[in-house]
Formats: structure tokens, sequence, C-alpha cells
């Protein structure tokens, strides 16, 4: 999350970004005269309100997570099923995302927040379900991206899976993982018959600390995974 000082400094560097663009903008106007491009107005515009509106967000995302923290889990039963543009485990390509079991006063930011926490790891697990069916045994989740660096997260999904949480020390793995199969191609081709995870393994680590499921919180949460499977089957099973 940015600080103050940084969205500070981005707003800089976008009013230099406007200025640019409209010097290049002339340029275009020149050589395409017919042809839509945004002004300096509106580019303005866009940069004045840029730092304000990454600033209020962030300020709504604190007292949200600080609210949800505080929430007892599943006291509410608010459910939320992620699958805003379909989903592929289950495979549900035209499916939507529901809220289900809206009562008075659940609408709050906090129960909100959580709600969209738990829907997302509990779609999670209906994927790990589809793997233990498959003989796949599950001991621990290793977490990437930029949701891994929420702790409130790593916990409830702790809490859903029932196995350890382990966050990688390289957050974003896309492009290191795209680097180590090009090393893996490489060797392939040079001659060396090395496997992908042994060329993989060096450049993995993980943090010293796992986020441990707690045995209570977890049994709530069994409940909610049955309740959340019986809601995706209910409302997108195929006739």
């Amino acid at each position: 999350m940015s600080t103050p000082t940084e969205i500070k400094a981005e707003a800089i560097a976008l009013h230099a970004l406007g200025y640019s663009c409209r010097a290049i903008g002339k340029q275009l106007r020149a050589k395409f005269p017919n042809a839509k491009i945004p002004n300096h107005a509106t580019i303005s515009r866009w940069v004045r309100s840029r730092p304000t509106k990454r600033l209020a967000l962030m300020q709504w995302y604190d007292a949200a997570h600080r609210a949800a923290e505080i929430l007892h889990e599943r006291m509410d039963e608010l459910d939320s099923v992620p699958f805003m543009q379909g989903e592929r485990v289950p495979n549900l390509p035209e499916a939507s995302g529901v809220l289900a079991g809206i009562r008075p006063g659940l609408l709050r930011r906090g129960h909100l927040f959580r709600a969209a926490l738990e829907g997302t790891s509990l779609s999670l697990a209906l994927g790990m379900e589809m793997m233990k069916k498959l003989g796949i045994a599950v001991e621990s989740v290793r977490l990437v991206g930029g949701g891994s660096r929420n702790v409130l997260w790593r916990k409830i999904l702790g809490d859903v899976l029932g196995v350890p949480v382990l966050r990688l020390v390289e957050p974003e793995l896309a492009a290191l993982g795209a680097a180590v199969q090009a090393l893996w191609t490489a060797r392939r081709e040079a001659g060396d018959d090395v496997a992908a995870d042994v060329v993989a393994t060096p450049f993995v680590r993980t943090e010293r600390e796992a986020t441990l499921p707690d045995p209570a919180r977890s049994r709530t949460y069994r409940k909610a995974r049955a309740r959340f499977r019986e809601l995706t089957e209910r409302i997108f099973s195929r006739p």
C-alpha cells in the first residue's frame, strides 16, 4: 500500500506526465486533425483527482480492514460467492457474483470486507476438495501476489483450508516463474535432462513463519464450506 509521501511523489510525477502529454497531443492533433485525442485539461483533471482518490481508497481500506478484524468469524453468515467474471474451479464460465444472507446491519464495510475475504477462501477450498478427491494430498499452501501481504486474509485462508499458509519471499512470482521456465528450457536444449522442479527449487524461498490454522475457527469454517458449496450448486447448477 502506498504511503501519503509516495502518493505525493506520484502526484508530482503525474503532473509532469500531464504536461508531457500536452506537448505530444499538440503534435498528434497537427498530424491527425480528425482524431479524437484527449486535451491537456482532460489529462490534468485525471491527474489532479487520482492521488486524492487513492488516498480516500486507502483510508476506506484501512477502516474496513480494522472493522473486519474485530468481527467474530462467521457470526453473521453473510456469504459472498466471488464469481464476478465466471469461475474456472468449479467450471462455471457464465456465473456471476452473489451476496447471500443479507440482514439489517450486515452491509457495513467491515462485514462486506470480511465476506469478500472469506468468499475467496471458500472458493479456493472447493478446488482443494477436488484435488483431494483425485488423491492429491495438501499439507500446506503457498501464497503469492499482492494479497499475500494481507495478514487477515492469510489467517482466514489457513482456517478455511485447515493447513498452514506460507508466504513466499518473492510475492510476484509470474516474472520469476517465466524466467525459471526459460532457464529450464535452455538447459534442456543444451542436453541437460533435468526436471523443472530441480531448476525451480533454488529460486523459491518461503518466509520462516507460517500462518497456522486455528482448530476452533476451522471447525466453524467447515460449516461455512458446506453452506458455500450448497449455495453454489443451488444457484448455478445446470438443469
